[in-house]
């Protein structure tokens, strides 16, 4: 069955990207959960939250201004 509306690829590209992202997320709070039965500590989770963080905005500002770029190309179709 064909879907009535197509929407366009770059939106389909950004809400691929967010499902990733989204699952890299979760991926990151089973490792934060795990590490410490293992290792032992939360130096490692330290260093894991910092280098999350600074990437994590701006991955962020980057699916903002693709969804909207894209919502705004799709408007003008």
């Amino acid at each position: 069955m064909k879907r009535l509306t197509q929407r366009s690829r770059l939106l389909q590209f950004t809400f691929h990207l967010t499902k990733y992202v989204l699952l890299g997320i979760l991926g990151f709070v089973l490792i934060c959960l795990i590490t410490p039965v293992f290792a032992g500590g939360f130096d490692i989770l330290e260093t894991l939250f910092r280098v999350l963080l600074q990437s994590l905005w701006r991955i962020g500002i980057v699916l903002l201004c693709l969804l909207a770029i894209g919502v705004v190309t799709e408007s003008l179709r």
